[in-house]
């Protein structure tokens, strides 16, 4: 459901409405076959539970009565009762503590499993602020890679089970039971080499370097990034040679698998234990990601980022990164407030916010992972004019790039292959390579372009007279969101439940029924039960024929509630399966800026996740429990004042 909601856009420009709808659908029934699963394999606790009751209290009775020859009064035999009862209440706690105990021990695997992933490893970086240091950034010859993905054995018990079968469909393939099938060739055979994805990377950035990065998709450019800033681990090369040919089989040999990259990171651990600092970082660092990461706030919150206000450089930079034309069609300016994930925002428009976050910064070094390829090419162009050479001159700047129509520009370019950075220099020292023979013919064509498209209005701009920064800051914003977490639910509101369930009804009446009459024959068992004792105190002969026939009423009323189980389970999956189909057709059927625009993900998945099971499991439980309570409270109040009338006396006081 999660990702259902995150993707509602594509869904519905896609027009996939109706097939995801129904694909969820037929998800929930499974779910539905789980709870009615779950149901049955709980009914022996319910028969242990109702039949032990009885057979407890009869045991004890005839135990006090036979062997030890106590005589039982009427006052006494209540006591032992509910003491029995209030014992055997607090041994149902045991069943519930289990079913607690499994879901945490589900938790805590998956603690684990996060827990087990590998740490970041701090000690490898040196991060200072000095002045007189010449190198704002440095990387010493080393490996970097993400690491391995965490094996358990739970992973290795699934694909043993997967494995088997396999083989067994493979059987019976061979011996023509079934239809041979292409299989699927591809390996999941790879090397430790494979793995690591930056390969003997050696950097050095002066202060105030203005640095391109360029390659191929999935050449390891924005993994370079990620190196400068510590969130890979390093990869030894001792370790590396060792290992550098071994197979990782995570397709045939999980098992076996999991050894090996236990003892390659033991090794790379160790390893970088002893290794000396291998990145040093000089200065404040700020990053402007290829996914642009916008908090549900307003505009000049997401760009301040927990800065204090200075109104003058806040409009300075706005109008830097574009932004000035897009407050002015906002109707709150730059209090509106954003979306969840920046729902209301273009991918332009995120872009630009990040990156003017990260001027506002006023960092050292600023890291910028491809933000320009989300601008259209004359908003680019003044973006890199104003921002990378403008409000950033004299910063460190590290620029991950596809837009080879700036290279010229800048103070160095890097060109990566594979992992390994194959050109280091200036666009000058570089252009007579071969791979940038195609780089310089599309720098050309780009800037003949733009020439041609942008002279009208570079010379209308030109004729304007220059102005003061405008204010981009405004008094009042708008809210998107809507507060809809206070509501009154009042009588009207479940009656209006009650209309919708309609034929449920019924059901619910019938179980409703059930369960009166499971109170009225418990009623009847404890006053056969005192009048046993009655007529025992009288007689001193006890009559076992009628604690056995009392044993007999008590499996009937086993099959009762037995019987009101079924009607819950069938109320239950037919009241659920309507609600939760209604709410999800009109979920993904609402319009995205009138709800999805203005409602968090969270809060939607709240209403379809806990708010829906409460209307349709606990509502109804709640009422039918309620109707129980009264009947208990009616038949105890009965058999209490049947043998002790003076207790009425005491009632008008407790009501």
């Amino acid at each position: 459901m999660n990702e259902l909601i995150d993707n509602i856009k594509v869904i519905k420009m896609n027009s996939w409405v109706d097939c995801y709808f129904k694909k969820v659908l037929d998800l929930k029934n499974k779910e539905y076959t789980n709870s009615v699963l779950s149901t049955l394999l709980w009914l022996p606790n319910r028969v242990i539970y109702i039949v032990g009751k009885y057979i407890l209290i009869f045991g004890v009775f005839i135990i006090i009565v036979a062997y030890f020859e106590i005589p039982l009064g009427v006052a006494s035999t209540v006591a032992i009762m509910k003491v029995l009862e209030q014992i055997q209440g607090n041994l149902g706690y045991f069943s519930y503590c289990y079913r607690i105990y499994s879901k945490f021990a589900l938790s805590s695997k998956r603690i684990e499993d996060f827990l087990q992933c590998d740490e970041i490893e701090d000690f490898l970086k040196d991060h200072c602020n000095q002045a007189d240091t010449e190198l704002a950034i440095s990387i010493e010859k080393s490996n970097f890679f993400w690491g391995f993905d965490y094996i358990s054995d739970e992973d290795i018990k699934q694909f043993k089970e997967k494995k088997d079968k396999q083989a067994k469909e493979q059987s019976n393939k061979e011996a023509g039971l079934v239809q041979s099938e292409e299989e699927d060739k591809t390996s999941a055979n790879i090397t430790l080499d494979d793995r690591i994805v930056l390969k003997s990377v050696n950097l050095k950035v002066r202060r105030g370097e203005f640095v391109a990065i360029i390659g191929d998709v999935g050449s390891g450019k924005s993994s370079l990034l990620g190196a400068v800033l510590g969130e890979m681990l390093y990869f030894d090369d001792s370790v590396l040679d060792k290992y550098k040919n071994v197979t990782l089989d995570f397709k045939n040999d999980l098992e076996q698998t999991k050894q090996l990259t236990d003892e390659i990171n033991e090794c790379r651990k160790q390893a970088s234990l002893n290794s000396k600092t291998r990145i040093a970082i000089n200065g404040t660092v700020s990053l402007v990601e290829q996914k642009p990461f916008i908090l549900n706030k307003t505009i000049r919150d997401n760009i301040l980022f927990g800065e204090d206000l200075d109104e003058t450089k806040y409009n300075r930079v706005v109008g830097a990164c574009e932004l000035g034309k897009d407050l002015e069609l906002l109707a709150g300016g730059d209090l509106t407030e954003i979306g969840e994930k920046g729902i209301n925002l273009s991918g332009g428009q995120k872009a630009r916010v990040s990156i003017a976050r990260a001027v506002y910064a006023d960092a050292d070094i600023v890291l910028m992972d491809d933000p320009l390829s989300a601008l259209d090419a004359h908003v680019k162009r003044r973006v890199f004019d104003q921002v990378c050479c403008g409000e950033l001159a004299g910063k460190t700047r590290l620029l991950v790039t596809h837009a080879v129509d700036f290279l010229d520009r800048v103070d160095r370019i890097l060109v990566l292959e594979e992992g390994r950075i194959t050109l280091n220099g200036s666009y000058d020292e570089l252009k007579a390579e071969p791979y940038f023979a195609k780089i310089i013919s599309t720098l050309q064509k780009s800037k003949s372009a733009d020439a041609d498209n942008e002279s009208s209005s570079e010379k209308s701009d030109s004729d304007k007279p220059k102005t003061e920064a405008k204010n981009y800051m405004s008094s009042e914003g708008t809210k998107i969101t809507d507060d809809d977490d206070k509501c009154e639910v009042t009588w009207t509101t479940y009656w209006k439940y009650l209309a919708y369930l309609k034929y449920t009804l019924v059901i619910l009446a019938l179980s409703m029924g059930v369960t009166v009459i499971g109170d009225l024959i418990t009623m009847n068992n404890e006053y056969s039960v005192l009048q046993w004792v009655k007529e025992y105190s009288k007689t001193n002969d006890p009559n076992y024929s009628g604690m056995i026939s009392l044993i007999f009423i008590a499996f009937c009323l086993l099959i009762v509630d037995l019987v009101r189980d079924f009607f819950d389970t069938w109320q239950n999956y037919i009241i659920e399966k309507r609600l939760f189909s209604d709410m999800i057709s009109k979920v993904m059927n609402a319009s995205i800026p009138l709800y999805f625009d203005r409602s968090q993900s969270g809060t939607i998945l709240q209403r379809l996740n806990t708010d829906q099971p409460s209307a349709s499991k606990y509502c109804a439980g709640h009422i039918k429990w309620a109707v129980s309570m009264m009947c208990q409270m009616a038949t105890t109040l009965a058999i209490v004042s049947y043998y002790v009338p003076s207790i009425l006396i005491l009632f008008p006081a407790c009501v």
